[in-house]
């Protein structure tokens, strides 16, 4: 996923439990939103929000796909894997929650890279 393109295009100010904050990536079949989960007690954690574009919404395989990507992730334990935390599904579409992990992105790091005609340090790499 990239950046998005378009900021300012509008999106949903809920999903399901879900505060809807900012989009933060966009790709062909999905956007990933920061979002925020609250609970009693003033309980409250900022998750990823994967939804699907809304070309996609409507299609029985696409969504059949989406929640077997779904199911598998939430399978994977490695702290090196961003835990699924839930699935839904609202008018806005299917999505899938995960934990925020704040930082740049590996995209954007190889960008600047490749800018400075650097390499990614083996090490780095690795972990």
């Amino acid at each position: 996923m990239s950046a998005p393109s378009d900021t300012s295009a509008p999106f949903p100010e809920r999903l399901g439990r879900y505060e809807v904050l900012l989009p933060i990536a966009s790709g062909g079949m999905a956007t990933v939103f920061l979002a925020r989960s609250t609970g009693i007690a003033g309980f409250e954690r900022e998750v990823a929000l994967k939804l699907t574009h809304g070309h996609l919404r409507d299609d029985p395989d696409f969504v059949l796909s989406l929640m077997d990507e779904a199911r598998l992730a939430g399978r994977i334990r490695h702290p090196n894997v961003v835990s699924v935390l839930d699935v839904g599904q609202d008018p806005h579409g299917v999505f899938i929650v995960m934990d925020y992990v704040e930082g740049d992105s590996v995209a954007n790091v190889m960008r600047v890279l490749r800018k400075r005609d650097a390499k990614l340090p083996l090490e780095v790499a690795l972990r």
